[in-house]
């Protein structure tokens, strides 16, 4: 009888192979988070309806579709964070890309345009504590990326 996982194996995932291999890791981890309640992330994914694609139940699917981008030390994202995993809204990024995809990034107004706080820290090279701080006690955009004043805590307006 052919089960969730395909094949006709008594319910049991099909013998691949691969079972050591890092992307099947990174389907398993994307199927606890979107099914299994117990599951650390679920609350985050399964619980807010984010799920996968029939066609990713199996493994050799989801390897077929995301091999030829795959790289060592990328993760699987899901392009607009409100759908689930499939092939047209999934890419393999870094860590890094993946946090300025989080829901929870705060955005700031900056001399150049809307960046996340770690985004305009790394462009200015100030501290996203520093940035946070400005924008929390009212810099204007156009100062927020001046180099830091060490005599004083505070902003205060030029008065020119």
């Amino acid at each position: 009888m052919a089960g969730r996982h395909g094949g006709d194996q008594g319910g049991r995932p099909p013998v691949h192979g691969m079972s050591k291999h890092p992307m099947y890791a990174v389907w398993a981890s994307m199927h606890a988070r979107c099914y299994r309640k117990s599951h650390y992330a679920f609350k985050d994914y399964g619980a807010r309806g984010i799920n996968v694609c029939a066609a990713w139940y199996n493994f050799e699917t989801f390897f077929h579709d995301m091999w030829p981008t795959y790289k060592t030390g990328l993760t699987l994202e899901r392009i607009d964070n409100a759908l689930g995993y499939s092939k047209e809204n999934c890419e393999w990024a870094s860590w890094k890309v993946q946090a300025r995809n989080r829901r929870n990034n705060r955005y700031v107004d900056t001399p150049i345009g809307l960046m996340s706080l770690s985004e305009a820290a790394e462009y200015s090279s100030l501290l996203a504590a520093t940035i946070k701080y400005r924008v929390d006690v009212g810099w204007p955009a156009s100062r927020l990326f001046d180099p830091p004043n060490r005599g004083r805590h505070r902003y205060e307006p030029q008065t020119t």
